[in-house]
């Protein structure tokens, strides 16, 4: 136990010091948002969701389902 709260310390330390990472929490404002998608899965939902509640210029996926439905802009 005490290796894996080690673990989980040192991920949660190198998100907070990352420029390139940013934690968005799963709020009221991302739920509303990712019932507007047309996304089968609910992953994809808030994942389409938080890009459009963070007004980011593009989504780095490779996931096809979200790539073909053309809810946001996406590279890769």
């Amino acid at each position: 136990m005490v290796r894996e709260t080690g673990r989980k310390a040192e991920m949660q330390r190198r998100i907070q010091e990352s420029i390139n990472l940013r934690y968005y929490p799963f709020d009221r404002e991302i739920l509303l948002q990712s019932k507007k998608s047309r996304a089968k899965g609910i992953h994809d939902k808030i994942i389409i969701a938080t890009t459009r509640v963070l007004k980011a210029e593009a989504l780095l996926t490779k996931d096809e389902e979200i790539r073909k439905l053309g809810e946001v802009k996406t590279l890769w």
